[in-house]
Order: structure tokens, then C-alpha cells, then sequence
């Protein structure tokens, strides 16, 4: 199987997993303690929103900390609304 088809799939499956969740379900605390579910969705699709220059200068900002450039995206990210997310 090619790694795209099959990455798109997984993607579509959580998509549809996360469609019909209440804003309850959407501001529940995950398994990561400072995040969200929410949170967490800004997280797996901020990869696929944020430039790299647009990345380059988060991690520029964050002083070449991998980490904190990626929870500030993230925070950004999650700052729309859970539906607009990843669009």
C-alpha cells in the first residue's frame, strides 16, 4: 500500500471519528495533561497548515526549541474554532 493513500486514510478515519463529538467531548482533557482534545486535534493538523518558513519562525522564536515552537503553533492552531480546524 502506498504511505500516502494510507496516511489520508487514517486521517479521513479520524476526521470522521471526531465529527459528531459535543463541544463537551471537544473541550475534554485528553491524555496529554495540558491539552485538550481540542488541543490535541490542533496538534496532529498544524503539520499540514503551517508553513515552513511559517515554522522556521516559530522555532527562530522559540530560541531553536523544538518544543516550544511546536506548543505555540499548537495553541494558535486551537485558538479557531474545533470545526475549523485542519481545513
Amino acid at each position: 500500500m502506498d504511505i500516502f493513500a494510507a496516511i489520508a486514510d487514517e486521517r479521513r478515519h479520524l476526521a470522521d471519528q471526531l465529527a459528531d463529538l459535543t463541544p463537551e467531548q471537544q473541550s475534554t482533557q485528553s491524555l496529554c495533561v495540558a491539552w485538550t482534545v481540542h488541543d490535541v486535534l490542533a496538534h496532529l493538523t498544524m503539520p499540514l497548515d503551517v508553513s515552513m518558513p511559517r515554522f522556521a519562525l516559530a522555532m527562530l522564536l522559540a530560541g531553536g526549541n523544538f518544543d516550544r515552537a511546536n506548543r505555540r503553533l499548537t495553541r494558535r492552531q486551537a485558538a479557531r474554532p474545533f470545526n475549523d480546524v485542519g481545513d
